[in-house]
């Protein structure tokens, strides 16, 4: 046997691997756990090195070609891995369905009642269905991993071959933590978790106990929207299935006391807002004079009036239009549009909004920000990214300056690097983050009509044609989706990237392999970047995109979820033909049955969230909604900032 055994109701399962000259040695054992005695073997297509986990009369197992040294190409085979869902509650066993992995899965698998976890040699970790064996969601570590995880309540945890000890949300597998735990040789000791605590062997630092119960991290607004991983979502609530108008900002004239309908010279709110917390940032007009205001919500309260205050209003140069980026400390903003003179980049106390440190930006600068950790970037000139400290002693100092040439879109920051999308030429720009040094020129085949999001390593931007993905260290393409010429900003999530395109539609494409599920595109969107769509990702096969419709009149939500067309075929051994006898009848000969997944569909539906009613229409959406605890915030022309509750 090539792995660990495992015992369960009085029995012994174990896997085979490859013997010398035997090929035919590839498969999943059980014997009587006192005699030694094999009640079945379960022939595979390759070598089982993981060893088995049972949860609910179901067994799991990992195999494909490669070893934990060698990959498939080095001992003359294509790389190739599946993970098996066997019920062993029956004399014989019965293969329920097969997952393929990118390669060969080493490690043990993790189960629980509903999903499984596990990690394959490609370095790529998923999460998987139990009752459909369908992808759920997936991570790529960008090393293999050749180790089990570990299961805790709410993350699991994960060692790759570099040493890089990792812990991800259950089950959307986001990146909550990770630690390297030393350098040279294999790490091929799997974790094991109790009391807060991670414990794993290590070649040099022989076992090691690491982290402790912390508090969760602090929030933070990184770019417009909050970047596109959150398009909005500030929290994770649930959507609203229907809002009615809860306040406004400016408050209108009847809760001013005052009997006309309120009309501007131009609108109140002038940029998309930013969330922290229950704290909402937005560029404003007070009176006709331009600046930022903080607002502190109370959802909670009864009295509609106190459920939003006003903590602080700053003054500025010129309308601030591009959306703040926060942490729970500072707020930094830069005011004026293309054109405009006397702009500034400000750090603001979040407490009190003072101002701490302020930079000059040019006239003709785009002004986007992007905040990672303690460096903000920010495109202050028309030509190029300039990096600041944005905490600690060093708070305000210019760290560096790149002519890059003109950006397109917001840049986005990888592991210590910045990537940005240019035309003319059309390619991606690989910074260091530390020092704004060119890492890395990728030519591109057609112009980036978007700004880059990141997985990982692999980047994806939309172009004239729809949305294209490669990798960023190899330049190599990933996949090429053809969806469309893509015309505002991505908005994504783990597993799902959603593209809006000249012809008014969103288009979701699976982020792994970009592949477009038939019959899901949501026709009637408004195509600009200033009310781009928020997508709520509750799991990998429910999904509610908030948008506008093509004339910004008023916001729907479409949902999408999967269903199974045909369930899953469990597989049957052939039966032999057999004579009746005295004491049973005869039996007929029947085919062997193979088994086979289930068959899965999404379906679509889109509902108006806002009243379509004569005279309750909200105005002419002019920003993106942004969600805070369920209630919608978004700015139109006529009633400025509305908060609809659901």
């Amino acid at each position: 046997a090539e792995t660990g055994p495992i015992v369960h109701d009085d029995k012994v399962y174990f896997g085979l691997g490859l013997t010398k000259g035997d090929e035919d040695a590839q498969a999943i054992v059980c014997v009587d756990a006192e005699t030694g005695k094999e009640h079945w073997r379960l022939e595979t297509p390759y070598p089982v090195f993981g060893s088995p986990s049972i949860c609910n009369n179901k067994l799991f197992v990992g195999m494909g070609w490669g070893d934990f040294v060698n990959r498939a190409e080095a001992i003359g085979k294509d790389p190739v891995g599946e993970v098996w869902c066997v019920d062993i509650s029956g004399e014989k066993p019965d293969v329920l369905w097969k997952f393929p992995a990118k390669r060969t899965v080493l490690g043990s698998v993790a189960a629980t009642k509903d999903l499984v976890y596990f990690g394959d040699r490609a370095g790529v970790f998923y999460c998987v269905s139990v009752e459909h064996g369908t992808l759920e969601a997936e991570w790529d570590a960008g090393q293999p991993i050749v180790t089990s995880p570990a299961l805790a309540e709410k993350h699991v945890y994960f060692v790759t071959t570099a040493g890089r000890l990792y812990c991800l949300t259950t089950p959307r597998l986001k990146p909550a933590w990770n630690l390297l735990l030393g350098t040279g040789g294999l790490f091929m000791s799997s974790p094991a978790v109790a009391r807060g605590h991670v414990y794993v062997g290590t070649g040099g630092k022989g076992l090691l106990c690491v982290g402790e119960v912390g508090p969760p991290p602090p929030p933070v607004w990184v770019a417009s929207l909050g970047g596109a991983e959150k398009s909005g979502w500030s929290d994770g609530s649930p959507p609203p299935k229907r809002t009615r108008d809860d306040w406004r900002f400016p408050k209108s004239k009847s809760e001013a006391g005052e009997a006309n309908p309120r009309s501007w010279d131009a609108p109140p709110i002038t940029a998309p807002v930013a969330v922290i917390g229950n704290n909402l940032y937005v560029g404003s007009l007070s009176n006709g004079k331009p600046g930022l205001t903080k607002m502190k919500l109370q959802l909670a309260e009864k009295n509609r009036k106190n459920r939003r205050t006003v903590e602080w209003e700053l003054k500025t140069t010129n309308a601030v239009t591009i959306s703040a980026v926060a942490t729970e400390r500072d707020v930094f903003v830069v005011d004026g549009k293309v054109g405009d003179s006397d702009r500034l980049l400000r750090c603001v106390d979040a407490a009190n909004g003072n101002v701490k440190w302020d930079a000059p930006v040019a006239d003709d600068a785009p002004g986007t920000l992007l905040l990672d950790g303690s460096r903000l970037f920010v495109l202050a000139s028309a030509d190029g990214v300039t990096c600041f400290a944005a905490d600690g002693s060093e708070a305000g100092r210019r760290l560096w300056s790149a002519a890059t040439g003109p950006v397109i879109g917001t840049p986005v920051a990888g592991d210590e690097f910045l990537l940005i999308a240019q035309r003319d030429p059309n390619r991606l720009l690989v910074l260091g983050s530390y020092n704004g040094a060119v890492l890395r020129e990728i030519s591109l085949p057609r112009a980036p009509t978007t700004g880059p999001i990141l997985a990982g390593l692999v980047a994806q931007f939309g172009d004239g044609e729809g949305v294209h993905a490669l990798n960023v260290i190899t330049g190599k393409s990933v996949w090429n989706a053809a969806c469309g010429a893509a015309v505002e900003s991505l908005a994504c999530n783990d597993n799902w990237i959603v593209a809006v395109t000249a012809k008014n539609e969103a288009v979701f494409l699976m982020r792994d392999s970009g592949k477009e599920p038939a019959d899901l595109r949501v026709k009637d969107v408004a195509a600009d970047a200033a009310v781009a769509p928020m997508l709520c990702g509750m799991s990998r096969n429910k999904l509610i995109l908030l948008h506008c419709d093509s004339k910004r009149e008023v916001l729907r939500a479409a949902a999408v979820r999967q269903i199974v067309v045909k369930p899953a075929v469990k597989a049957k051994p052939a039966i032999e033909a057999k004579p009746a006898t005295e004491t049973r009848p005869a039996i007929e000969a029947q085919p062997a049955v193979e088994a086979k997944k289930a068959e899965m569909k999404y379906v679509l539906k889109i509902d108006e969230v806002t009243s379509t009613k004569k005279g309750m229409k909200p105005g002419r959406v002019i920003a993106s909604p942004v969600m805070v605890e369920s209630h919608l915030c978004y700015v139109t022309e006529r009633k400025g900032m509305v908060c609809g509750r659901p």
